[in-house]
């Protein structure tokens, strides 16, 4: 009888597991393309107020927030990607393979973050780190782009260092903000609703 039991109790275990794998499949996938929805929109929101790295308040703390709660692999990629994608339809400037470079890199950063256990996105601390990192390689990729461009000669050496300074700073905020973001969904979500088997 006991053997009965287990096999049962095994078997309503992995009805369980089956049965709560594919909604929140779609939850994590739900929460990609409405977090990137919101990201495209806030960097679209403050992109023409001239401060460099600004819109990292809005765009890059919506991205580590949206990591922090789905807890897969790979769903930063998935945001920076999502986040691209809307960015065509919220009118962002640049191309849209252009576009997933910059963001799909920024959201791998955090996907690298997200998988040190001393940095989680979901403490401060991990936050601030991930989103100062995210923000940097971002920069990067921007540089690495004028640095073989035909405009790349107007661009002044000087500006480079205050501009790498204000990314680092907003990326730090971003990561406040983003750590904010997430706190106010904790409490209602099951963390295991947005992470992965």
């Amino acid at each position: 009888m006991t053997d009965k039991y287990m096999v049962a109790n095994q078997h309503e275990t992995a009805i369980g597991l089956s049965e709560s794998t594919a909604p929140r499949v779609l939850l994590q996938i739900l929460g990609i393309v409405i977090f990137g929805a919101i990201a495209a929109m806030g960097k679209k929101a403050t992109m023409d107020l001239g401060i460099s790295g600004h819109s990292a308040l809005l765009w890059l703390s919506v991205m580590i927030a949206g990591r922090a709660l789905i807890q897969r692999n790979g769903a930063g990629f998935a945001l920076g990607v999502s986040t691209a994608l809307w960015g065509m339809q919220t009118g962002m400037n640049n191309s849209l393979l252009h576009n997933i470079g910059l963001y799909g890199t920024t959201g791998l950063v955090l996907d690298l973050v997200a998988h040190r256990s001393s940095l989680d996105l979901r403490h401060p601390l991990g936050a601030i780190v991930g989103g100062a990192l995210a923000h940097m390689v971002k920069f990067l990729f921007i540089i690495g782009k004028a640095s073989v461009s035909v405009t790349a000669k107007r661009f002044v050496l000087m500006g480079v260092l205050q501009s790498a300074t204000l990314h680092l700073i907003f990326g730090i905020g971003a990561g406040l903000i983003g750590f904010g973001i997430w706190s106010l969904f904790k409490p209602r979500f099951n963390r295991s609703d947005l992470s992965s088997s």
